[in-house]
């Protein structure tokens, strides 16, 4: 018979160790659970604590400022709130200097030549400062995120509070009054939180020589076993089949590109200090470097250029302007992009009827 909950308790969960159908069943009522943790309890009393501070995003703080919020004689929190900046978007800024460098190059067997463009012995040069001055203008101008504020929420009092065994949580009371009770539950909900996550998703121990793990990690190294490879590329799924149910374990191939590292990779600026063998240098400034301040000697020597990096680019002057392959630029960007291409593992579990399968 149906009824109407009125009350949920989450529990701290154990310590999840093993792959059995319990263990399974443990972990994704956990997965659930917590986010009512957040829901109800953590997030509403957070949010009413950071509008005390009378910040938000469009009244600002020149600096960053730190507000004590006392709740009680027992609890005390302090925000923390600071300025926020639109960024660089360099996925955009990547992608337009693909698709610039591209449009050059059809222009160029179009036979339309422009400023800053010429050929020399026969290929396709572009002047380097027309490069890098793109580079360089679509990082200032194409931007992300928003100006406005980032707020943080800690506890100064108490200072080892007890994690709490359960947690319940009364479904349409508001948490979100800064009362002694609500700064308890909202204590106690973090902490349950931080632990239950410990317990089932494994974490960090410098003192174990590693990481902790527990059954998310375990299941992974057992699901990566039987597919006898890590996966990198589309979606792979193993089951683990019990008397009443039978869990899929979901693995899909995503792959990240580290924009912001290809970007850097043709603008980034030498040290100020001495150049070393692991100085990060962007190509077009060590191509400055060797053919305004005669530095390819010196850049050899630290292994930041090679005969590889002059083939590509072959930078020759012409009426006092730098140019290069363009075609080595492209080149550059293509192999650029698939070095810091990398490929993480997006884990779901999925539950499927008894011979389902």
């Amino acid at each position: 018979m149906s009824e109407i909950i009125l009350q949920t308790d989450v529990h701290l969960p154990r310590f999840i160790r093993s792959l059995k159908e319990e263990d399974f069943w443990d972990y994704l009522v956990w997965e659930d659970l917590k986010g009512d943790l957040r829901r109800f309890v953590i997030s509403p009393f957070k949010n009413n604590a950071f509008a005390q501070t009378g910040f938000d995003d469009i009244n600002i703080p020149s600096e960053i400022t730190k507000k004590r919020l006392p709740v009680c004689k027992d609890i005390k929190f302090e925000i923390t709130t600071r300025s926020t900046t639109k960024r660089p978007s360099y996925s955009k800024i990547n992608t337009e200097f693909s698709n610039y460098s591209q449009f050059l190059l059809e222009q160029y067997n179009k036979g339309v030549l422009g400023s800053g463009y010429r050929t020399i012995d026969g290929e396709f040069c572009v002047s380097v400062d027309l490069l890098k001055e793109k580079l360089d203008n679509d990082k200032k101008n194409m931007l992300e995120g928003k100006e406005g504020i980032e707020q943080r929420l800690k506890r100064i009092k108490p200072v080892k509070p007890k994690i709490p065994e359960k947690i319940s949580i009364v479904l349409g009371r508001d948490y979100s009054k800064l009362t002694e009770s609500n700064a308890r539950m909202h204590i106690g909900a973090y902490l349950l939180l931080k632990e239950g996550d410990k317990r089932t998703v494994g974490h960090k121990d410098k003192g174990a020589g590693g990481k902790i793990k527990m059954f998310k990690d375990l299941l992974l190294e057992d699901s990566l076993q039987l597919l006898g490879e890590v996966p990198t590329e589309g979606v792979h799924r193993i089951k683990y089949p019990f008397d009443n149910v039978v869990f899929v374990h979901q693995l899909e191939a995503r792959k990240t590109l580290d924009h912001s590292a290809v970007v850097e990779r043709f603008i980034k600026s030498a040290p100020d200090k001495k150049i070393q063998e692991r100085s990060s240098i962007g190509d077009f400034v060590k191509i400055y470097m060797m053919m305004k301040e005669g530095a390819e000697t010196l850049l050899r020597k630290k292994q930041q250029i090679d005969d590889q990096f002059m083939s590509d680019y072959s930078p020759k002057i012409r009426d006092g302007i730098i140019y290069i392959r363009m075609e080595g630029v492209v080149n550059r960007l293509s192999r650029y992009r698939a070095e810091l291409t990398s490929t993480k593992l997006e884990q779901n579990i999925l539950m499927r009827p008894p011979g389902y399968f």
